[in-house]
This record gives C-alpha cells, sequence and structure tokens, in this order.
C-alpha cells in the first residue's frame, strides 16, 4: 500500500492535511492583494465570515464546489490554488506563499499600508484598480529612505 503523499495532523475527528492549510494560506493572499474582506466574500459566497477563517487558517477544508465560486468571485483560475502543491512540490510552494504572506502582512501594519489598502479598497470600478496597479508597478523602485 502507497504512503500518503501530505503529512497531516489531528484536529477533532478529522484529519488536516498539509494541503488543506496551504490552500488556506492562497485564499487569504488572493483575497488580501485583491482588496477583499472576508465578510464581503463570506457573503458573495453564502457563508459565513467565521467560515471563511477557517478556510484560511486550514481547519476546515474547501469543497470543489465552494473554491469555484471563491475562484471566481476573486477573478482567478481554480489552479492558481493547487500549483505546485503535487508530489513534494507543496513544501516549495508553502514556502514562497508563507514569505508573500508575511511581507503583505509586514506592509499592511504600517500606517502607509493601512492608508492604501483603505483608499484602494474604496475605489469601485475594477478597471480603475487595474490602471492604478499598472501605474504603481510602472514606477521606478527608489531604495533610498525619506
Amino acid at each position: 500500500m502507497a504512503k500518503p503523499v501530505a503529512k497531516s495532523e489531528e484536529r477533532g475527528r478529522r484529519r488536516i492535511i498539509d494541503f488543506d492549510i496551504e490552500i488556506g494560506r492562497r485564499l487569504r493572499i488572493q483575497r488580501m492583494q485583491r482588496g477583499i474582506a472576508q465578510t464581503d466574500l463570506a457573503d458573495a459566497i453564502g457563508i459565513t465570515f467565521q467560515q471563511v477563517q477557517k478556510y484560511e487558517n486550514g481547519t476546515n477544508r474547501i469543497s470543489a464546489g465552494k473554491l469555484l465560486q471563491i475562484a471566481n468571485i476573486l477573478k482567478v483560475p481554480v489552479a492558481i490554488f493547487f500549483e505546485g502543491l503535487e508530489e513534494g512540490g507543496h513544501r516549495e510552494a508553502a514556502t514562497q506563499a508563507n514569505a508573500l504572506y508575511e511581507e503583505t502582512q509586514a506592509f499592511a501594519a504600517t500606517p502607509e499600508g493601512q492608508r492604501l489598502c483603505r483608499a484602494f479598497q474604496k475605489i469601485g470600478k475594477a478597471e480603475t484598480r487595474r490602471l492604478l496597479l499598472r501605474m504603481m508597478e510602472s514606477l521606478p523602485s527608489d531604495d533610498s529612505e525619506d
């Protein structure tokens, strides 16, 4: 009999697999990058914000149907939640996702990050947000401190 690919841990009566935790992390990153609150995502797919929290921390597994709904709301391909999770590849993907999450959290904790997030969330038109992002990405990198 073949060994399971993913390591797991016991939580309650159900096994949580590393994949569940990693998919939850990816969900959080995608949601935060788009400036969507947990409550807004929850309302859009007909669940509570607490359920979104459980999905994001890997406490609850996301069903295929809910993951498809989430991907549609976030306007991302469902595959983004699974890329690199094939045998052994999930460790590297998890490391990269963790680094991105930590970087996002560190930025969001700054006064400038909080102001930028609030202002960005107030922009109603998706096209305006995309144009603003393109403009910001085209600005030259300035490593000097103010």
